[in-house]
């Protein structure tokens, strides 16, 4: 599953948000979308960091520089950050429905 993720993020979220990501559609729009793939590495990092304590160690301090004193996600190590904790309102099932189905497609046309 984590492999899966990783593959959608790369070849779904990034591909289809480089425009935006680089100001294509205003700085407001680069400026969300950037933060939102920040966030999801961030959080990655932090679940992956048992599995592949090295890599995840040496990701973590690059991505940490980012964040500011005090920060609940801001430590010594990723293995002194506490686990994300689940938010289920955060998850759309229509929405994850509809991006299912446009990959299908997508998929199928290639």
């Amino acid at each position: 599953r984590l492999v899966a993720f990783l593959e959608d993020l790369t070849n779904w979220y990034v591909r289809l948000n480089r425009d935006r990501m680089r100001g294509g559609y205003g700085e407001v729009e680069a400026s969300t979308s950037l933060c939102t793939l920040y966030d999801v590495l961030l959080n990655i990092t932090v679940l992956m960091a048992p599995v592949t304590p090295f890599i995840t160690e040496l990701i973590y301090q690059n991505l940490a520089q980012a964040l500011p004193d005090g920060h609940p996600m801001k430590a010594d190590s990723v293995h002194f950050v506490m686990l994300p904790d689940f938010d289920a309102r955060a998850l759309d099932a229509d929405v994850a429905r509809a991006v299912r189905r446009a990959q299908s497609v997508v998929e199928l046309g290639r």
